[in-house]
């Protein structure tokens, strides 16, 4: 028997960890515990096939943990929260999954009003993205329609909440770009040059006030990875990285100055 995982809450008066402690399941469970003691509490309940992931995150203020779970013991992997008390209420608060689809991972938003989550939730084969709200099901796919069997991958919050951006193959299968979207939807931007098909973003990191990106890709030349920066709805769309002999280079590790 083992603790799995474990997480500070960030006003560190409470760590949260997943642990297959109690006989009674020989399942894993979510406990959470003060700093200074050996009094833990299990937040969820002792019933046949429950088993919670590894998964766990704490929203921004503490007050709620966020945790992956399998209720049912048949695949389906569930978002849900609850507070840190003994008896706290369990939020299931991802959408209606099928028998063995899952929510993959998920973030807090940095001002704890919404969560952002992958889940094959919809009949598309793949993994879409979307948010919901704190403590009730709310959600709301943020992601546009992608071609069939394909997914979102990466994804970040800006540092001020107002967007999300993604990495996806969404307007052709054979080329991942950079998206950012509203938290609930209504505004869904490519950030990225358009790429010409069979080349990608690799990766991108938020400015830290959330008022532009950076990322790398083969957007001008398939043999070479450069640094281009754009705002978040995808407008001012520079390279900034030096000029590269022809067919050689790439650009390495980047980040924004703090």
């Amino acid at each position: 028997r083992r603790v799995s995982s474990f997480a500070w809450a960030p006003n560190s008066q409470w760590i949260a960890y997943v642990a297959d402690q109690d006989v009674a399941t020989n399942l894993r469970n979510l406990y959470a515990t003060l700093p200074n003691t050996t009094n833990s509490n299990r937040l969820t309940p002792l019933i046949a096939g429950l088993d919670v992931t590894q998964d766990i995150a704490w929203s921004t203020d503490s007050n709620l943990v966020g945790y992956l779970a399998d209720v049912v013991a048949n695949g389906t992997i569930k978002l849900f929260t609850t507070a840190p008390f003994l008896g706290s209420p369990i939020n299931e608060v991802s959408g209606t999954l099928a028998a063995g689809n899952k929510v993959e991972n998920f973030s807090w938003s940095p001002d704890g009003t919404r969560i952002a989550y992958r889940a094959d939730q919809d009949p598309t084969g793949g993994l879409e993205l979307f948010t919901t709200a704190p403590a009730v099901v709310d959600d709301i796919r943020v992601s546009a329609d992608l071609p069939a069997g394909q997914s979102v991958g990466v994804f970040a919050w800006s540092p001020d909440s107002s967007r999300i951006a993604y990495l996806a193959n969404q307007n052709d299968p054979t080329t991942i770009e950079l998206y950012s979207s509203t938290p609930t939807g209504t505004t869904n931007d490519r950030v990225s040059g358009l790429l010409p098909s069979g080349r990608n973003v690799d990766e991108f990191k938020w400015e830290q006030a959330g008022l532009g990106i950076a990322y790398r890709a083969n957007q001008d030349d398939i043999l070479i990875k450069e640094l281009y920066t754009s705002l978040p709805d995808g407008t001012d769309n520079t390279k900034v990285s030096g000029t590269f002999v022809p067919a050689s280079g790439a650009v390495g590790e980047f980040d924004w100055v703090p």
